[in-house]
């Protein structure tokens, strides 16, 4: 029973929250559907079980934890870092994780490499052809293979790139923009297909991801409603009307300063430098 550690330890949390298996009905789990997952008989959607985990006040990402013995996957640890150091354009450190990973033969470990390489540097043509191969092979979408995408997505040809976006947004994954960790992760990845999408002035591309990202906007979400008029200004300045583009980027710039969002200023002053330098 390869599922049997996932129903175990939802069965721990469900526990020791003091639920029953009927306290579930009210988000559409039947008692027979969640004792066959807490079983390890059967898997349930990620939608639902977000949900229920919701119940009991626990995130995904906790919950994968508990799977784990509190140790993240090592893949994950190294695109956090990876993460961390293309915010802070530290491209030394980014160096390092690209030589430690690509001294290994496996998949997993060519494609970190080839992640912290490709926010420093340009891949050579073997390099991007063995990215697109397996880009284009992922039939599940996940927080691996969307972490891959986001930090190659500049090296891959737009007219993949818009495929394969259009594959990840389609209903098929809707559960990557319902369960919270799926989701965050998501919206970077659409902002930076937009903003890739813009310097390669690619339009109608980018009008129709920007029309994706509107839908993805929440009440309470401050960080995609700011980067939301980022992205609409540098669309604007590229394909409209320089001086009203620059006029929205630079009041976004001006809100992150006063929030004190002062890394990820960088990461867009960056980003809108290398589109007007492409004007």
């Amino acid at each position: 029973m390869i599922y049997k550690k996932y129903g175990q330890a939802f069965k721990k949390l469900r526990l020791q929250h003091r639920l029953s298996l009927r306290d579930f009905e009210r988000i559409g789990l039947s008692k027979s559907t969640l004792s066959y997952f807490e079983n390890g008989k059967s898997l349930i959607s990620f939608d639902k079980l977000d949900l229920a985990l919701q119940e009991m006040h626990t995130t995904f990402r906790s919950y994968m934890l508990m799977l784990n013995n509190d140790e993240e996957d090592y893949w994950l640890s190294q695109f956090k870092k990876i993460e961390k150091y293309y915010f802070s354009n530290d491209t030394s450190a980014l160096h390092q994780i690209y030589l430690e990973n690509s001294a290994y033969d496996s998949e997993e470990s060519q494609m970190i490499a080839l992640s912290a390489k490709a926010c420093y540097s340009r891949l050579s043509t073997d390099e991007v052809q063995y990215v697109e191969e397996c880009l284009s092979g992922y039939h599940v979408w996940h927080s691996y293979e969307m972490f891959v995408l986001v930090n190659t997505l500049d090296e891959i040809k737009p007219r993949l790139l818009y495929c394969i976006m259009e594959r990840i947004l389609s209903h098929d994954y809707q559960y990557l923009k319902e369960v919270s960790d799926f989701r965050n992760l998501l919206i970077r990845l659409v902002i930076r297909t937009i903003l890739s999408m813009i310097r390669r002035g690619y339009k109608d591309y980018s009008e129709k991801l920007m029309g994706e990202l509107g839908n993805l906007l929440t009440p309470f979400d401050t960080y995609v409603r700011i980067s939301s008029i980022f992205v609409q200004g540098c669309w604007i300045y590229k394909f409209e009307d320089e001086k009203r583009g620059y006029k929205m980027v630079r009041h976004t710039l001006s809100i992150l300063s006063e929030i004190d969002a002062l890394d990820l200023r960088k990461v867009f002053l960056r980003n809108f430098e290398s589109i007007a330098y492409q004007a």
